[in-house]
């Protein structure tokens, strides 16, 4: 699935040329298959997205929460460390 997504990515870069800009927000969906896939619960995901982001505290579950509930949208910070991740793992 989630190299499929790089492949999808590979193709808008062209119309995100054209268009000037995209937003790409992610789904709740979306954030929850990646934790699965990951085999992370959210508090090793938390700690694996300060590590990435250098941040000295890990997210806490309850906000990574939020995210998977659709309560709050996933920070672009975040989600560049998410779509960096399997941009890179799909090389």
């Amino acid at each position: 699935m989630f190299c499929e997504l790089k492949l999808r990515l590979v193709a808008l870069s062209d119309l995100i040329k054209n268009m000037g800009h995209l937003t790409i927000v992610m789904t709740p969906d979306f954030l929850r298959e990646f934790l699965k896939s990951m085999g992370l619960k959210q508090a090793d995901f938390g700690a694996w997205l300060a590590e990435r982001l250098g941040q000295d505290r890990p997210y806490a579950p309850s906000e990574i929460s939020t995210w998977e509930k659709g309560n709050r949208p996933v920070s672009y910070a975040v989600q560049a460390v998410i779509y960096k991740h399997l941009w890179e793992s799909c090389r």
